[in-house]
This record gives structure tokens, C-alpha cells and sequence, in this order.
């Protein structure tokens, strides 16, 4: 990622549920008016009121060109590779506004 400091990898081995078979989180994402800008975002566990948009993780081919997410975790940020075209999707789910995600793979 140009200009944004290298962090340790997402992993769920960091960011483990409390309970699997119970709780689910969502990620909150960073709104930005550019196209341009990376893609950020926190990861929360879920507010039952929160409504959110759900998106499978299987976007395009799983080899390289790949992009870099950060995602930040109890004040921890975290980098996660993501492919290009999922990259591409979460921009333009940004453009619309669209704030609250889960997605199987981060999630």
C-alpha cells in the first residue's frame, strides 16, 4: 500500500470470535469521496441492529494482481490481501454509502 505504513497480516488466529458458533462481526468501512483511496476498514462484533450488506469473498481469480486492505481490530491495524476485482467491488459499495459489510473470508 503507497503512503500507508506496513502492518502485521489479518488472521483470524489475532482476531479470534469469542464464541463461532454464536457471534458474527461486520466490517465498517471507511467512507471516502476518491475511488483512488485504499481500502479501510474496523471490524466490530455485530450490533443486532445494524443492518449490513453480505459479500462472498470469491471474486475473481485467486492469483496476483493482488491489493491490500487495512483492517483495524480492538486499535490494531492489520493488513489483508484481497483480490483486485474484491478490491474494485468494496470501492464501488463505498461510492454508494454502503457502510456496514460482512464478508465470509474477513468476517
Amino acid at each position: 500500500m503507497s503512503g500507508l505504513q506496513k502492518h502485521p497480516p489479518y488472521s483470524f488466529d489475532f482476531c479470534p470470535l469469542p464464541n463461532p458458533a454464536e457471534d458474527l462481526r461486520v466490517l465498517k468501512m471507511t467512507l471516502s469521496a476518491s475511488h483512488e483511496d485504499e481500502v479501510e476498514a474496523q471490524i466490530l462484533p455485530l450490533d443486532p441492529q445494524q443492518e449490513y450488506a453480505a459479500l462472498s469473498w470469491c471474486w475473481g481469480s485467486r492469483e496476483v494482481p493482488k491489493k491490500t486492505m487495512r483492517i483495524t481490530h480492538r486499535d490494531q491495524p492489520y493488513d489483508f490481501e484481497i483480490s483486485a476485482s474484491l478490491d474494485s467491488a468494496l470501492k464501488k459499495l463505498r461510492k454508494y454509502k454502503v457502510e456496514y459489510l460482512w464478508i465470509d473470508q474477513i468476517c
